[in-house]
């Protein structure tokens, strides 16, 4: 429900989604949930907004919940059950099943490390060991069935491993995954993580994501995800080069369109890169560090005006995030207007920011 209320924080529903979809991509879930939005440009009404969702539906099982309506503890897994109740040897089911209980288990952990970021169903309250476990057996079965999509259960259970610190048994994972299926890319990209991060060999994890574009060089996610190292790297043309690509395999990737402002503005060249930021604000007017970082291009260029309704946003999306009203002050001490400038400084400090 993309509805224009919004929740008891101030976020749309729009922008709930898009916090959900990066929480999933920032824990490497992305295996076992993915997350699409879809906006009606016109009020298409309740019957006529759900035939579209079956119709873009593109997995097994479908569950709708309006937002006025309430979704009870242990629901969806309860669904699940249910599906296997009624067909026992449904592999689709497991696998589903245990993606649920694996990202519960991960989103816990984050919980135990930030605090509440999503609204969980705790079937088995906070035992983190529980929704592994049963993750684990979920995936198990699966693998037991031989399904045709058995490379995808493998490189799933190899990443709730990855998730669970069991590094061992997810790098055995996904070399199986990659054995049954070569051109099963999800595992190379989940295999170059952990190359990166636990192994700190960049050779091995971009050899791997190499191997995912030469599988697959028609996704933009391969050539975005090199681009990245080489923009680590420091090597900006190639790094150029790659997000190019991607933007050409998909030109309407808000993400990319930010990332090659990043880019632009490491290269010093700010107006191409306020020029990119306008285009991922245009792809996603919810998503803070864009204005964020557009603000900062725009200081770059003394346009201190515009900067400072960069920061605005900002700080309408984040009123206790102290440096955003530092930065503001900042710019309204350049502009000459010292009288905010001191109000902005006042309130960064009142919010803890030290000088």
């Amino acid at each position: 429900d993309a509805s224009c209320g919004r929740d008891e924080n101030g976020r749309s529903a729009k922008k709930i989604v898009k916090e959900f979809s990066k929480t999933i991509k920032k824990r490497g879930l992305s295996d076992n949930i993915s997350v699409r939005y879809l906006e009606n440009t016109n009020n298409l009404a309740l019957i006529e907004s759900r035939r579209r969702l079956v119709s873009e539906a593109q997995g097994d099982y479908i569950f709708m919940l309006d937002s006025d309506d309430f979704l009870p503890p242990n629901a969806l897994s309860s669904l699940y059950s249910e599906a296997i109740k009624l067909k026992p040897d449904d592999a689709k089911a497991y696998y589903l099943r245990g993606g649920s209980y694996s990202a519960t288990a991960s989103l816990l952990k984050l919980e135990v490390k930030e605090g509440p970021k999503v609204h969980l169903v705790k079937t088995h309250g906070n035992d983190i060991k529980a929704y592994q476990d049963l993750a684990i057996a979920d995936y198990n079965k699966a693998i037991e069935l031989n399904p045709e999509f058995l490379a995808a259960v493998y490189s799933s259970r190899g990443s709730a491993y990855y998730e669970f610190g069991n590094y061992k048994q997810a790098l055995a994972d996904w070399d199986k995954a990659l054995q049954i299926d070569p051109t099963y890319t999800a595992a190379y990209f989940s295999r170059s993580i952990y190359y990166e991060f636990v192994l700190k060999d960049k050779a091995k994890a971009l050899a791997d994501i190499n191997k995912a574009i030469e599988k697959n060089p028609d996704s933009p996610h391969g050539y975005s995800m090199r681009a990245l190292k080489y923009h680590t790297a420091q090597k900006y043309s190639m790094a150029l080069e790659d997000i190019n690509k991607a933007l050409q395999l998909d030109p309407n990737l808000p993400s990319a369109y930010k990332f090659r402002a990043d880019i632009y503005a490491d290269l010093k060249n700010y107006r191409k890169a306020i020029e990119d930021y306008d285009k991922a604000i245009q792809l996603d007017p919810e998503t803070t560090y864009i204005y964020m970082n557009r603000a900062k291009a725009y200081e770059k260029i003394e346009d201190y005006g515009r900067a400072i309704a960069d920061y605005d946003k900002v700080i309408e999306d984040s009123p206790d995030t102290a440096i955003w009203y530092y930065l503001r002050g900042k710019c309204y001490e350049k502009m000459g207007e010292p009288e905010r400038a001191k109000a902005d400084i006042a309130k960064a400090r009142e919010l803890g920011l030290g000088f």
